[in-house]
């Protein structure tokens, strides 16, 4: 029924967590794929002293987590792909309640649950006026929800995706490892709506010292990510191209703004090049502040302007 897959870099103090949290499922018919990818810590010792006949063992050279995520996939027997992220784990139902909710939706084709987000001295649950009642399962529009919130409502470690998807859509783009799961969504939704199961059974830890996001931050990953927003808001129809112009308008030019002094003069280049050809409105009229604002200047400006 489920392939579990697991990309794993140097997290040798969650994977335990994170392997047994799938083990332990209520729901048995799964596999697990762990892919070890060039970690140099003790993850890989603590894999090896699971004994579980469900659980498999791939070790790869250091390629990123777009990569060991794909070894996953074209590894997997099974037809319904779950990803879950080394550091985060699930409540024991997870699979259980999935498998119900693909019986009552059958001809769809990516499913999501409710999740947690956990925060070093907190946690917080995911909501949003547009998801299903608390319980209650019902099919969402992805662009809906992320243009008037953000975060997606499918996260790394919430998401169940048909195998046939990757082969009509793509798979995660290899060398990206930061947007990657984000660019990978928007390229499904374009033509696929998501069954969300709005009860809490993923665990979504956040913290800047486990985010692979954080230590292998790049400028080509953003502008990745931009060609793809580019590429999928040609494809969309009129009201999914309204949602979708709110998020990017927003989310592009913060990402933009955090990151500015960490890219060379090419790269500030190409991505204000890339950024003017997308945003409108405000969003644009701001990030041309930026072409000839001192860096800090900019930011006392954008406290003051209100979208």
């Amino acid at each position: 029924m489920f392939t579990v897959v697991i990309p794993l870099y140097n997290k040798e103090a969650f994977i335990e967590k994170a392997v047994n949290s799938v083990l332990k499922q209520t729901f048995k018919d799964f596999e697990l794929i762990v892919v070890n990818d060039g970690s140099t810590d003790n993850s890989l010792d603590i894999l090896q002293s699971l004994q579980d006949k469900r659980l498999k063992v791939i070790s790869i050279p250091n390629q990123g987590v777009s990569v060991a995520r794909n070894t996953g996939i074209r590894c997997a027997r099974n037809d319904w792909i779950c990803f879950l992220d080394a550091d985060d784990w699930w409540e024991c139902e997870f699979l259980e309640t999935l498998n119900m909710t693909i019986s009552l939706y059958p001809t769809n084709k990516i499913f999501g649950t409710g999740f947690s987000r956990i925060f070093p001295n907190e946690s917080e649950r995911y909501h949003h006026a547009i998801l299903p009642a608390e319980g209650k399962c019902s099919i969402i529009n992805y662009f809906e929800v992320i243009g008037s919130y953000y975060p997606p409502p499918i996260n790394s470690s919430n998401i169940v995706i048909h195998k046939t998807l990757f082969e009509l859509y793509g798979f995660f783009k290899p060398g990206q490892n930061n947007y990657e799961d984000h660019d990978l969504w928007l390229r499904l939704c374009v033509s696929e709506r998501i069954v969300f199961c709005n009860k809490a059974l993923s665990n979504y830890r956040k913290t800047e010292v486990n985010s692979a996001s954080s230590a292998y931050y790049s400028a080509n990953d953003f502008i990745l990510y931009i060609n793809t927003i580019k590429e999928v808001a040609s494809k969309l129809n009129t009201s999914n191209k309204i949602y979708f112009r709110r998020y990017y308008n927003k989310f592009t030019l913060l990402v933009y703004i955090k990151n500015y002094s960490r890219y060379t003069n090419q790269q500030n280049l190409e991505v204000c090049r890339l950024l003017l050809s997308l945003l409108d409105g405000w969003s644009k009229f701001i990030l041309r502040l930026l072409c000839w604002l001192p860096y800090k200047n900019v930011y006392v400006l954008l406290k003051k302007i209100k979208p």
